[in-house]
């Protein structure tokens, strides 16, 4: 680990707006120590606010380029920033974090915050401690905090019906009995941003009950609908949904390509595996490649790589027991 001077000296070339950003300079930042942190700490608010969001932009960055990376002390100091794109930001970097203290930090910016972006990313960001709580990766009673305050998020701010959305998202993944209804409702909303947002939390539930509703969205008018359906499908491996997956296969938006495509390799089986590869050479092949690589990597990997010459597909292994 760098010596103080050394840091001292590192953080004056980084807070220095005149100087360009060298990533090799912010890779310093990784796993701080108790005295770096305590430095960075005490000298991060005296650098220009433009700065400190290039800095923050640019370690979320590096951090999904490169996994050895650590800058999750950093990030937390900057949850305090008064500038809330930074504070924002740093929520975002956190994506990885499952820290306990970090969920009542999250808690209690989601219900307190007073930038509507802020609080929006804080409400996202639960989802994540949901997901572990179902796991029983974190206390009971701390997932139990977090689902009454995504319960109750206060729908009557000008920004209310878009936190709602966000924290149904979020709570998608909890067996709370309030989740269905409330999935169940948006769903039969009528207004596609929540539809899509059941969309959403109708994937992450686990629950094929939800099949009928992510099959019939397979092919609505709204693209961003047919995106989220095709996902949701791949979420909740829906063998059913294959013929309409493959079918979006050759959909006119990109997006809701790359979530078919997506959603085939977690589906997999004999037809999503032939698909797959016989995409090879073709127009989806070459704007989607590395994605279809990823799919049937993703289904080799669950259910070994089946000599296709010595099979057959029959339909009627694509069925779902709901």
């Amino acid at each position: 680990m760098a010596n103080t001077t050394y840091f001292e000296d590192l953080l004056e070339l980084l807070f220095d707006a005149e100087r360009s950003l060298e990533p090799v300079r912010l890779a310093d930042l990784s796993d701080l120590d108790r005295t770096q942190v305590a430095l960075f700490a005490r000298a991060w608010f005296d650098c220009p606010p433009g700065r400190r969001l290039e800095i923050v932009t640019r370690l979320g960055e590096m951090a999904r380029e490169n996994v050895e990376f650590l800058f999750d002390q950093v990030n937390r100091i900057l949850l305090e920033d008064p500038e809330p794109d930074i504070r924002r930001q740093a929520i975002a970097n956190l994506w990885e974090t499952d820290d306990a203290g970090l969920a009542e930090t999250l808690v209690a910016m989601a219900e307190d915050e007073l930038d509507a972006s802020v609080r929006r990313e804080a409400v996202k960001s639960l989802g994540r401690y949901v997901y572990l709580g179902e796991l029983a990766k974190i206390p009971s009673e701390l997932l139990a905090r977090i689902e009454r305050a995504l319960l109750a998020i206060d729908r009557r701010t000008d920004d209310g019906e878009q936190l709602s959305r966000l924290a149904l998202e979020s709570l998608g993944y909890s067996s709370r009995p309030e989740v269905k209804p409330a999935i169940e409702a948006a769903l039969a909303s009528g207004q596609a941003a929540t539809i899509r947002a059941g969309l959403v939390a109708a994937g992450r539930s686990a629950d094929r009950q939800w099949s009928t509703q992510v099959l019939e969205r397979l092919v609505d008018p709204d693209p961003r609908l047919r995106e989220e359906a095709a996902r949701a499908a791949g979420e909740l491996e829906l063998r059913k949904a294959v013929p309409g997956l493959v079918d979006l296969l050759e959909d006119t938006d990109a997006a809701v390509q790359e979530a078919a495509i997506w959603s085939l390799g977690q589906v997999g089986g004999l037809r999503a595996t032939e698909v797959l590869n016989a995409l090879a050479g073709t127009e989806v092949h070459e704007l989607h490649g590395p994605l279809i690589e990823e799919a049937l990597e993703y289904i080799a990997f669950l259910e070994g790589t089946p000599d296709l010459t010595l099979m057959e597909y029959d339909p009627e292994d694509d069925t779902d027991e709901i």
